[in-house]
């Protein structure tokens, strides 16, 4: 079954949507549910379930979902065995979040921990100059995650320990002007994500947001360092 390639849920007949109006004590979904399925369209709303793990490849190649709604409950975006959670979901345009922001273009829930490898990648379909904060809750995101989501323009991170998220995590080839820029919260919480070299074998250069408020903004005199090196961060 972990080969199968098509939609699990399809038989002689198309699965075009998936209600989890009443399923209010569903905790999780498995390895490749709805793999590859295509007739899946419009919203995906889980937010009347009490999930906290979606697992490998669920929603993999779904190319006509629309929008997702997670509940306050998740957990995991898939885990260090696996990902691809969302990968390929091409016409997807929001991720939201129950009892959040109604217009989020890209939200998280509070509670999750981790994000698998391609989780989300090539969602090309989210609106441009799209944010992505990454609650301090995740420890782990897999390498790729946001790949190929060009919607996504600041990816906004709020843990200050990175030594568990992936070395390609923010891929060198998506950085750079009019491109994506990652921001940590302050300069010891950038050094604690691992060095990526790239083609120039230059460091990855991670964008620094400043963590504390300016005692007086009365003739402050403010200095901004931007570093760019070649196809790398700034």
């Amino acid at each position: 079954m972990n080969t199968y390639n098509k939609c699990l849920t399809k038989s002689e007949f198309d699965v075009v949507s998936i209600d989890f109006t009443n399923a209010l004590n569903l905790t999780r979904i498995n390895t490749q549910a709805a793999m590859n399925c295509t007739s899946l369209t419009g919203l995906l709303d889980l937010s009347h379930t009490k999930i906290t793990y979606i697992g490998k490849s669920t929603f993999n190649g779904c190319t006509n979902l629309t929008g997702v709604i997670f509940p306050s409950s998740l957990k995991y975006i898939g885990d260090q065995e696996g990902g691809s959670v969302f990968k390929d979901c091409t016409d997807l345009q929001f991720v939201r979040v129950t009892s959040k922001n109604n217009d989020a273009a890209f939200e998280l829930p509070d509670t999750l921990e981790s994000i698998g490898y391609q989780a989300f990648y090539n969602c090309k379909s989210l609106p441009a100059d799209t944010v992505n904060t990454i609650p301090s809750t995740v420890t782990f995101i897999g390498n790729e995650a946001f790949h190929k989501t060009s919607g996504i323009t600041m990816i906004h991170v709020l843990q200050e320990d990175e030594k568990s998220y992936g070395k390609e995590l923010f891929k060198a080839s998506e950085y750079g002007l009019h491109k994506c820029i990652t921001v940590f919260q302050n300069y010891e919480t950038k050094h604690t994500y691992p060095n990526i070299n790239v083609s120039n074998n230059k460091p990855h250069t991670i964008g620094v947001s400043v963590s504390h408020l300016l005692e007086t903004n009365e003739d402050s005199p403010i200095k901004v360092k931007f570093e760019y090196a070649g196809t790398d961060v700034w």
